[in-house]
């Protein structure tokens, strides 16, 4: 049975007041209003789904507080680190990769899980990809900001930058672009719901650039950090953790 936590939906984008740290019993939470494998929120509802947004609550529960979720939208490279930084939220809702220049922007907890990447192609291509660097020569769709970005300059392809995941599979779906690559739950999720009939991801590809994955907390958070550490530990001891990632078919 899920928690019923007390839901505030705010917009980052618009001007509020702005509150110091989290407060002692709530964490204001950013997450997406579009449907998503990690976090989304249902505008209707007002319940969130996806299994890092599932783990977060079970954290919550297991230290006592309860989530505000901020629904994050706007413009620009990563618009849920623009909101963190600016005192908007105390946590983003889906982990993300921990690399050198994200630990730069913000604090990580310590990894919940790890995950990589994968490919989208059309449906009727009919080579075989294995890995990223198959993408050689091609143009390929990949997220402002992301770590793929540097992945398809990487292996020799040509990056074609976008805002949405989403939009990366509609430009292979429309031909735009030859392929798309980013982070594999992600493009399943999208995938698998059947929006786009032309795109397929090959069965035969495997993820090399493998990296675990966190909850970003604002710098200079240690307390909340230490309390969210704390009970990632415990919730991973019991099972819990791995019981949410296999509902929402994380491998």
């Amino acid at each position: 049975m899920r928690v019923t936590f007390r839901l505030v939906v705010l917009l980052c984008v618009t001007v509020g007041a702005f509150r110091p740290a989290w407060a002692r019993d709530v964490v204001r939470v950013g997450i997406s209003p579009d449907p998503g494998v990690f976090a989304a929120l249902d505008a209707n509802t007002k319940i969130a789904s996806g299994a890092t947004a599932e783990i977060f609550e079970a954290i919550a529960k297991d230290i006592g507080v309860d989530i505000e979720y901020v629904v994050v939208a706007g413009a620009g490279t990563n618009p849920y680190v623009a909101a963190l930084n600016g005192g908007k939220i105390d946590v983003i809702a889906n982990t993300y990769q921990i690399t050198a220049e994200r630990r730069a922007q913000f604090d990580f907890s310590d990894p919940v899980f790890s995950y990589g990447e994968t490919i989208v192609v059309q449906k009727n291509d009919p080579k075989d990809y294995r890995t990223a660097a198959d993408l050689n020569g091609l143009r390929v769709a990949v997220i402002a900001g992301s770590s793929y970005v540097d992945i398809a300059k990487r292996i020799g392809a040509e990056p074609v930058v976008g805002g949405s995941l989403d939009g990366a599979v509609k430009s292979v779906d429309e031909g735009a672009v030859a392929a798309a690559i980013g982070t594999a739950p992600t493009l399943k999720f999208i995938v698998g719901h059947g929006s786009y009939a032309n795109v397929r991801i090959p069965a035969e590809y495997v993820s090399r650039d493998i990296l675990p994955a966190g909850f970003g907390v604002r710098k200079g958070e240690a307390a909340l950090l230490q309390k969210i550490n704390a009970s990632l530990s415990k919730l991973k001891a019991d099972g819990t953790i791995a019981k949410l990632l296999k509902r929402y078919g994380f491998d």
